[in-house]
């Protein structure tokens, strides 16, 4: 009698509070869709022309700032910055551009501006020089970094 009332009770409230916590996550309203080989197309909707494309060494360090953003197409935190990322660049938000670096294939990158880990994102300076890294950021995070309002230190 007992385990059958609280089986009722159970089954009556549960409704109520998953109604009571809302959605799971943020909702993003605009998501660039990625090509169909898997690569990154290249948006051009943001101010100056900032992009979200796949990284060359060559475009690094041209008198602008960018971002690095070390990806992993196995890793679930990748995948899910990935959207993040194609959001702020569908709605025109970005500022600087953000390049992203195949992580199991670029040794080099990786120890040139020092990332041990997947879904880093990097900040290069004008000269393509590191500034900040930052692992794992959260959605809030990367719109800002993509906004250029990071508060870097002068250097003395």
């Amino acid at each position: 009698m007992i385990f059958g009332m609280k089986k009722a009770f159970l089954a009556a409230c549960l409704p109520l509070l998953l109604v009571a916590c809302g959605p799971v996550g943020p909702v993003d309203t605009v998501v660039v869709p990625a090509t169909e080989s898997g690569t990154v197309a290249s948006v051009n909707l943001n101010k100056g022309g900032a992009t979200y494309t796949e990284y060359s060494d060559r475009v690094i360090g041209r008198g602008k700032s960018s971002v690095l953003f070390f990806f992993r197409p196995t890793d679930p935190f990748s995948v899910r910055n990935d959207a993040v990322i194609r959001a702020v660049y569908g709605t025109g938000a970005a500022v600087v551009s953000t390049y992203r670096v195949d992580y199991p294939t670029s040794t080099g990158a990786r120890l040139k501006y020092g990332v041990l880990i997947e879904d880093t994102f990097v900040l290069l300076d004008a000269q393509g020089q590191r500034v900040a890294s930052f692992i794992h950021p959260t959605d809030e995070e990367i719109r800002i970094i993509l906004r250029g309002n990071i508060p870097v230190p002068t250097k003395p």
